[in-house]
């Protein structure tokens, strides 16, 4: 299911034996864009204001529901290692967040999984090494209201994020693009977007703004369809992530 995080900010989040608190943001891997925890705001009662879920601790959610139940206890969650900045998460405490917890090692099974890159020289391979040992999280909250440009010309502002519950991929960045055209959303994946400036928040695409103006547009009160996703890849060219996920299972 594709899901707006717009849709679940606020939700509360239920541990087995009570309230944990609410979702108040997610933070993704911006290098494979992949949601690695949603951020509860904690109830009055926690030490910590704030602390990290791995989307592992949420099993069969109703997104729609006023609350998402995880397999924890809120003595669990109450005595998990303090986070000193959701923003700024370490590697040393992501590790001893899944340590505690027994969750895996992503960082781990991308480097096991990770082949050797023909051409490449020694030296580059452990600058490869070195950066891939950082973590790459950012938040999807601070990416809100970044510039969409298209080919050099501003084309809108980021909306929303759209993931799949299946696998944690971000599938869609929704641009508001009423620049223009007054009313006018659309959706651009991520592997259209050939920069992100963090310093400068502006999202680069690899589409011209006349393609972005007159592309399918989106309609976030209506349900995210197989058949809207088809039509906006056909647009593009693109490729449909699906029929990738078919061939790779």
């Amino acid at each position: 299911m594709l899901i707006g995080m717009n849709a679940i900010i606020g939700r509360g989040i239920k541990a087995v034996d009570g309230d944990i608190g609410e979702v108040r943001d997610i933070l993704f891997d911006d290098r494979q864009w992949v949601i690695r925890y949603l951020v509860a705001e904690t109830s009055p009662w926690f030490t910590s204001t704030q602390v990290l879920l791995a989307p592992r601790c949420f099993q069969h959610v109703n997104w729609y529901g006023s609350s998402y139940p995880v397999d924890l206890t809120v003595q669990e969650v109450k005595d998990s290692p303090h986070v000193s900045s959701v923003m700024t998460v370490s590697r040393q405490e992501e590790e001893r967040l899944v340590r505690y917890y027994g969750w895996p090692e992503y960082w781990n099974v991308r480097a096991q999984e990770r082949r050797p890159l023909a051409g490449l020289e020694a030296g580059t391979r452990v600058a490869v090494a070195q950066q891939d040992a950082s973590p790459a999280l950012r938040s999807a909250q601070e990416v809100l209201g970044y510039t969409v440009s298209a080919q050099g010309v501003a084309a809108g502002t980021v909306e929303d994020l759209i993931f799949d519950d299946l696998c944690w991929q971000l599938r869609y960045v929704v641009v508001d693009a009423r620049t223009l055209l007054p009313g006018k959303r659309t959706l651009v994946s991520p592997e259209w977007i050939d920069e992100v400036n963090w310093n400068e928040t502006e999202m680069r695409v690899a589409l011209s703004s006349e393609s972005v103006k007159n592309a399918p547009g989106y309609n976030p009160s209506q349900a995210l369809t197989r058949e809207y996703e088809e039509m906006l890849c056909d647009y593009f060219g693109t490729g449909k992530y699906w029929e990738l996920r078919k061939k790779q299972l």
